[in-house]
């Protein structure tokens, strides 16, 4: 224990801290792999590539001509 008080000792123990701040401020500021903003406020992954997640994307009258809006009661599955 004596040792980590010696002139090297100091050295080595601002070494470990200098070392583990500069992980923490890369994970904290620049790791996108742990970072919040793929997310939204639903907790769903938001995909960059945009191959899914993407029908927010679309506007209601897009919505409406290319989907069927309707109840289940009233849906035309199956019949074409």
């Amino acid at each position: 224990m004596k040792a980590a008080f010696t002139g090297n000792g100091m050295k080595a123990l601002g070494i470990i801290l200098f070392a583990a701040l500069a992980v923490f401020l890369y994970l904290k500021f620049f790791s996108e792999r742990f970072s919040n903003k793929n997310y939204d406020p639903r907790g769903f992954k938001i995909s960059k590539e945009g191959t899914y997640g993407t029908a927010s994307r679309m506007s209601e009258k897009e919505m409406k001509e290319d989907l069927e809006v309707t109840t289940p009661a009233n849906t035309q599955a199956g019949q074409y």
